[in-house]
């Protein structure tokens, strides 16, 4: 379960616990649930219909925020933070 990984992260990096949100639309018989988790300042939502329960719904959106501290973060450049010419690499050839 990644709700129990993401608490386990918290802990790790002394941050609040997870705070969960979820909410629940479509009728009785047939229920879909969104998930919202905030965990370090940071909003991380569930797919939007998809969820058949809470927990469904809770864990899928834990997972998102638990990938998004757990896995490196690509490198972006922009104009105003690119390497100098004389850091990059050259070609041997």
């Amino acid at each position: 379960m990644y709700k129990t990984k993401l608490q386990e992260l918290c802990h790790q990096f002394e941050w609040n616990l997870p705070e969960y949100a979820t909410e629940k639309d479509g009728p009785d018989h047939n229920p879909r649930f969104t998930a919202t988790v905030i965990v370090n300042g940071v909003s991380f939502e569930s797919p939007k219909d998809q969820c058949r329960s809470s927990k469904e719904a809770q864990n899928h959106a834990a997972h998102f925020a638990y990938d998004h501290f757990i896995l490196p973060q690509p490198i972006l450049f922009s104009p105003h933070n690119l390497p100098s010419p004389a850091l990059l690499p050259t070609s041997l050839g």
